[in-house]
């Protein structure tokens, strides 16, 4: 019986496809960790490489990479500006939460919740703990720059780490409704 890789990457391609790769060795898969940071998707290319072949992807078109090992560095969960913690959720979950989502109270930390969709058609419920505290304008900051920071790291259900590309998200959704800029379009969602 082969034993479990040390490290397992997955890249989650923008056609849907994902590619598997795995390190078993400690030393190379902390170096390979250290490719690993929040503008790694406008690379031109992420080059991955093993005994015999070597791999490119236009980081463009990678929607996310996940990491899989027993012990995830604190370093890739602290990726995410503003120390905010984000955290998946099952959908029912997330349903559930929905119905008793606080108010976002002016100038304090608040949880809120997101429904996010990739372009390959993946979809995910997110928990993220908004940590510092935020008035209004920084309410509406949240919304004009929901997909203006490259990428997004999230902890996973199964206990792995994945790095979402948001320019490769199409919608997200923020409950409770942070302070809407001007110019928002006002209408229920319905579907």
């Amino acid at each position: 019986m082969a034993s479990k890789p040390f490290l397992e990457l997955e890249l989650h391609l923008t056609n849907g496809n994902t590619h598997r790769f795995v390190q078993n060795d400690p030393e190379q898969a902390r170096d390979l960790l250290q490719h690993i940071h929040l503008n790694i998707f406008t690379q031109p290319t992420v080059i991955i490489y093993g005994q015999d072949r070597v791999a490119a992807y236009p980081g463009n078109k990678i929607t996310g990479i996940t990491v899989r090992m027993d012990s995830i560095p604190e370093s890739l969960l602290q990726l995410n500006p503003n120390a905010t913690s984000i955290r998946e959720i099952t959908e029912d979950d997330y349903r559930a939460k929905l119905l008793d989502a606080p108010k976002c109270v002016q100038a304090k930390p608040f949880l809120m919740l997101n429904e996010v969709e990739m372009c390959c058609g993946h979809r995910f419920w997110l928990e993220v703990d908004i940590v510092t505290e935020v008035g209004s304008v920084q309410e509406r900051k949240i919304l004009y720059n929901a997909f203006s920071w490259p990428s997004a790291v999230c902890q996973n259900l199964d206990g792995s780490v994945t790095i979402w590309n948001r320019a490769q998200m199409v919608s997200c959704s923020f409950a409770p409704k942070p302070d809407v800029p001007m110019g928002g379009w006002s209408a229920e969602l319905v579907g």
